[in-house]
């Protein structure tokens, strides 16, 4: 029996800008999708509040003293003979070939959908290009350097 229903693709995603959007990380575009993505997703509309509470507690919470320093052990460094730098080489190489077969087969395979529940693919992508344009819209034609607009309207 499942207790926790499993995020979609969406939400993951959504969440994600969530935290980036604390640091100032995200772009305008990037913010538009999350507000569209919380204001049709409940659990990911609560994630995103409380993240920011928790976020907001912590940033002003008074900074606490150290009864010692921190000290870091000095780095050592490691030298590698070819051998194993040969052998680390031909792992990369396996764990990327690994990967590249299980993309293909999730692409190839129509019956693994990362669709949210209740909305359309469709209606994700429409609302997708519908912000898009409305950002596109807004921007403002590129100056040529030195004042001259080289540029034909």
């Amino acid at each position: 029996m499942r207790l926790v229903k499993p995020l979609t693709r969406q939400c993951e995603r959504a969440r994600e800008c969530a935290s980036l959007r604390l640091d100032g990380e995200l772009s305008e575009f990037e913010q538009a999708l999350l507000q569209a993505h919380l204001g049709r997703c409940e659990p990911c509309r609560s994630f995103a509040a409380e993240l920011d509470g928790v976020t907001t507690r912590i940033r002003n919470a008074p900074l606490e003293t150290l009864a010692q320093p921190v000290v870091l052990p000095s780095r050592r460094r490691i030298s590698l003979r070819p051998v194993e730098i040969a052998a680390a080489a031909a792992l990369m190489l396996t764990a990327f070939g690994i990967a590249g077969a299980v993309r293909t087969f999730e692409s190839s395979n129509p019956s693994l959908t990362f669709a949210s529940p209740g909305v359309s693919t469709a209606a994700e992508s429409r609302e997708f290009t519908d912000i898009r344009r409305a950002m596109l819209r807004l921007r403002v034609a590129p100056v040529s350097p030195g004042g001259l607009n080289l540029m034909q309207s």
